[in-house]
């Protein structure tokens, strides 16, 4: 089940404060953190957890590293906002 973990808590490192794991699974774009095995690994099966969860491309997207700059993401967050918004 996708949210068996969701009440676990940990410090997240880019954060700097904690944060329950259902953040860690859904904040890029709904897909997990490409940190989620570095952090989660040592609390629980985390790669099992990906394979039952998440299609093989949607785990490589999650964890291949995002080259858009700090403020491309910011520009994309803010117009997805936006346009949901309008809808």
């Amino acid at each position: 089940m996708i949210d068996e973990h969701d009440d676990l808590s940990r410090r997240c490192p880019p954060l700097g404060g904690p944060v329950p794991f259902k953040y860690c699974r859904t904040m890029n774009r709904k897909l997990p953190c490409q940190r989620i095995v570095q952090c989660w690994g040592p609390k629980f099966n985390v790669i099992e957890w990906l394979k039952e969860n998440y299609s093989p491309e949607q785990i490589e997207q999650a964890l291949t590293p995002d080259t858009r700059s700090r403020l491309d993401k910011i520009l994309e967050t803010a117009h997805e906002t936006s346009s949901k918004k309008d809808k």
